[in-house]
C-alpha cells in the first residue's frame, strides 16, 4: 500500500490537470459525456494532489477570489431549506457541481504554462470545428431538419452560439499574439465559425458575435495608437447604426407592403362550398404581400385539410406551431384563398412544407435576413393579438413576465432551489395563459432566474461572487469578453440550468480569471 500511495505522489499532476481540462474544453461543445468524465477526474486529482498549504497560497495570492465565487454554489445549496420539492432541489445542486469543482481547482492550483494554456484553448476550438463540419454536413447533405436548430446535434444551439463567439475572439487574438506563422491557419476557422454561425440562424449567436466585433475593435484601437484607427472605428460604428436602421426599415417594409390585388371595397361573402367567408382587412397581417385574413373559410379548409393530410388542422406542426396558421400563412403566400378550393391547388411538396412548419413558398433565407424577418413577423403578430405559439422570441416575453410574476410574490428570499416548476405550472394556470402546456416554460433568463428562485438576498450574493472577482484581479482582454458573453448569454436563456451551460460558465470564468492572470501582464510576449 505505501509503495502505491509513492507511486501517486510521484504523478506529473499538471499534466493531468492539462490533460483532462483539455478534454474539458472540448467537450464544452461535443457533449455531456466529455464534460461529466473530465469534470470528475479533475476533481479527483485534485484531491490526490493534496499539496492543500499550497494550494492556500494561491488561493490568497488570488485575493480569495475563488472562494467568493465559490458563494454561487453555495446560494443554491442554502436555499434547498426554503423549497418545498427536495428532489429536484437536489438534482438541480447536483447539475451545479461545476460552480463548486472549477473555482477550486483552476483557483489554487499552479498556474499553466504557455504551452498548457494553448493545448487547452487548441482543443475547445478543435472541439468548435468539428461541430461545425457536423452542422455543414447536415445542412448540405440534405439530412432532413424542422430547423436550423437542428444543425447542432451535440448541445443546445443556443448554448453552441455562445461556444461560437467566444472561439472567434480567441482566434483573434490568438493571430496577433502569436509569433508562428501558422497562426494564420485561424483565419480559415474564424471564417467557417462564421459562416456556421449563419447557417444556425441563433439570435444570441449574433448579438454575441457584434458583442466580440465592437469589443475586438475597441481593443485594436487602444493597443495600437494609430489615430486613423480610431477614426475608421469611430465612423464604423457611426456606419453600423445608420446601416442596421435602413436594414430593419426594409425587412418591415418588406413585411408590411401590400401587393394583395383583390378588390377590398367588393369582397365575395360566401366560399365555392357556401361558409361565409371571414374577412378582416384592417387587423390583418401580410403573407408575401397578400392579406392572410382575407378570404378564410376555417370549416371548409378544415375539412379539406384533414382529407390529404396526417397531421389534422387542429394540431400543430413538426415546428411546433398550430397548423392551420402555417396553413393559412402558406395559402396566402400563394394568392389561394383559405377554402376548399385553395386547398386543392396545394400540391404533394406544398403539403409535406406545411407538415414541416414551412409557412410560405416564397425560397427561404438563411442567416441574419432570415432571422430578423422571423422575430419582426413575430412581434407584429402578437402586437396584434394573435396565438404566440410556436414563436419563441413572443414567448419568452411570457416566460419573463411569469418569472417576474412569481418573483414580485416572493421577492426577499425567493422560492428556493427547485420549485421553479410547480410555481410555473401553477402561474399559467391560475392566468389562463394562452401558452399551449408543452410550451410553459421557465424565464429563459438567467438573472430572473435567480430572482425567482433566491429572492433579491440570494441575488445580491449571487451577484457578489460573480462581481468580487472582476473588481478584485486584473483583468485581461480574453476574460472581459469572456464574461461579456457569457453575462449576454444569460438574458436569453437560463444559461446555467443544464449541464452544458454551467459547465460553460464556471470554466470560462474560472479560467481566465484564475489561471495565467500573472502571463497577460504582457501579453505581447506570449509566444
Amino acid at each position: 500500500m505505501g509503495k502505491i500511495v509513492e507511486k501517486i505522489d510521484q504523478l506529473p499532476y499538471q499534466y493531468l490537470y492539462v490533460f483532462f481540462f483539455s478534454v474539458l474544453a472540448f467537450g464544452l461543445s461535443m457533449g455531456e459525456f466529455f464534460m461529466s468524465v473530465s469534470s470528475i477526474a479533475v476533481a479527483a486529482i485534485w484531491l490526490v494532489e493534496r499539496n492543500f498549504a499550497s494550494k492556500w497560497k494561491r488561493v490568497k495570492e488570488l485575493k480569495f477570489a475563488p472562494i467568493a465565487f465559490l458563494l454561487v454554489y453555495v446560494v443554491h445549496v442554502i436555499w434547498l431549506l426554503n423549497t418545498s420539492d427536495s428532489a429536484t432541489g437536489l438534482r438541480d445542486v447536483e447539475l451545479k457541481l461545476p460552480l463548486l469543482c472549477f473555482p477550486i481547482v483552476l483557483g489554487s492550483i499552479s498556474v499553466f504554462s504557455k504551452k498548457q494554456w494553448l493545448l487547452i484553448m487548441a482543443s475547445f476550438l478543435i472541439g468548435v470545428f468539428i461541430n461545425s463540419l457536423v452542422g455543414f454536413w447536415i445542412y448540405y447533405t440534405g439530412v432532413p431538419i424542422e430547423s436550423s436548430r437542428e444543425l447542432s446535434i451535440f448541445i443546445s444551439h443556443i448554448r453552441l452560439s455562445v461556444l461560437l463567439g467566444v472561439s472567434i475572439f480567441i482566434a483573434a487574438w490568438l493571430i496577433l499574439y502569436l509569433k508562428d506563422k501558422r497562426r494564420f491557419l485561424l483565419v480559415f476557422f474564424i471564417l467557417t465559425i462564421l459562416w456556421y454561425l449563419r447557417l444556425l440562424e441563433s439570435g444570441t449567436g449574433y448579438v454575441v458575435l457584434f458583442l466580440v466585433a465592437f469589443v475586438f475593435a475597441i481593443y485594436l484601437s487602444s493597443v495600437y495608437k494609430y489615430k486613423w484607427l480610431k477614426l475608421g472605428l469611430a465612423i464604423s460604428i457611426v456606419f453600423f447604426i445608420i446601416a442596421s436602421f435602413f436594414y430593419v426599415k426594409i425587412i418591415h417594409s418588406n413585411l408590411t407592403t401590400v401587393t394583395d390585388k383583390n378588390d377590398l371595397t367588393n369582397l365575395d361573402k360566401y366560399s365555392a362550398g357556401g361558409e361565409f367567408y371571414q374577412n378582416d382587412v384592417h387587423g390583418s397581417w401580410l403573407e408575401n404581400g397578400n392579406y392572410i385574413w382575407l378570404y378564410v373559410a376555417p370549416n371548409e379548409t378544415k375539412r379539406a385539410w384533414n382529407r390529404i393530410s396526417d397531421l389534422k388542422f387542429d394540431s400543430l406542426d413538426l415546428k411546433g406551431q398550430p397548423i392551420y396558421s402555417t396553413l393559412y400563412r402558406y395559402l396566402t403566400s400563394k394568392g389561394l384563398r383559405k377554402d376548399s378550393l385553395g386547398v386543392a391547388q396545394l400540391n404533394t411538396q406544398d403539403i409535406r412544407n406545411i407538415n414541416e412548419g414551412i409557412p410560405t413558398v416564397v425560397p427561404p433565407k438563411i442567416g441574419l435576413t432570415a432571422r430578423v424577418e422571423t422575430i419582426a413577423y413575430e412581434l407584429i403578430n402578437y402586437q396584434m393579438g394573435h396565438n404566440p405559439n410556436g414563436h419563441s422570441v413572443v414567448q419568452r416575453f411570457l416566460f419573463v413576465k411569469a418569472g417576474l410574476a412569481i418573483f414580485k410574490q416572493n421577492y426577499v428570499f425567493g422560492i428556493g432551489t427547485g420549485d421553479e416548476k410547480v410555481m410555473y405550472d401553477s402561474y399559467y394556470q391560475k392566468t389562463d395563459s394562452p401558452l399551449l402546456i408543452e410550451n410553459r416554460l421557465r424565464a429563459h433568463n438567467q438573472f430572473v432566474s435567480f430572482l425567482v428562485c433566491f429572492g433579491l438576498v440570494g441575488t445580491l450574493l449571487i451577484a457578489f461572487g460573480f462581481l468580487y472577482p472582476l473588481f478584485k484581479l486584473q483583468l485581461n482582454i480574453l476574460a472581459l469578453v469572456s464574461v461579456l458573453i457569457l453575462f449576454t448569454s444569460f438574458l436569453s436563456d437560463d444559461t446555467m440550468d443544464t449541464q452544458a451551460g454551467v459547465s460553460i460558465v464556471s470554466f470560462f470564468y474560472c479560467f481566465f480569471l484564475f489561471q495565467n492572470v500573472p502571463d497577460f501582464k504582457k501579453e505581447k510576449d506570449f509566444s
